[in-house]
């Protein structure tokens, strides 16, 4: 069994390719115990590395996921199965409108022309085709006068 060498933090940081602060650190959170013993520091340290390599090939796995789950993101935007939740918003918000305002200028349109009208089946339909009118703003069809 070889001679125990004790060394400084100086020198373990110069062996090990370490900043003192480094060794202080890896001092601090037991990776190095003090009196330095350059074998069982080094021991340590190489420990150390490895499960450090372990944690880090864990997080770049994490990482390659989180990145492929962005493309597949960004594909299914662009394909358009993916849209943005506020340009959705403001389409229902615009369309809800639409709808809102052209059922409301109903009783102006068809009033007069109703209140003129002597068969009620007449007015009905009148009142029936502008409901149509608006309801077709929603989705942009058009529906035969007869339907």
């Amino acid at each position: 069994m070889l001679k125990p060498i004790f060394c400084t933090a100086r020198d373990l940081a110069g062996v090990l390719g370490l900043s003192e602060r480094r060794v202080s650190e890896l001092t601090r959170v037991k990776v190095f115990v003090k009196p330095y013993v350059l074998q069982s520091s080094v021991a340590a340290y190489v420990g150390f590395l490895r499960v450090e390599a372990g944690g880090l090939k864990d997080q770049r796995t994490r990482c390659a996921k989180l990145k492929a789950d962005l493309l597949e993101l960004d594909l299914s935007e662009r394909s358009g199965t993916l849209v943005k939740k506020d340009a959705v918003t403001a389409q229902e918000f615009s369309t809800g409108r639409r709808v809102r305002d052209g059922l409301r200028n109903i009783g102006a349109r068809v009033g007069g022309l109703c209140a003129a009208e002597r068969d009620p089946a007449t007015c009905a339909r009148m009142i029936d085709q502008e409901v149509q009118r608006c309801l077709e703003g929603l989705t942009g069809e058009t529906t035969p006068p007869d339907a």
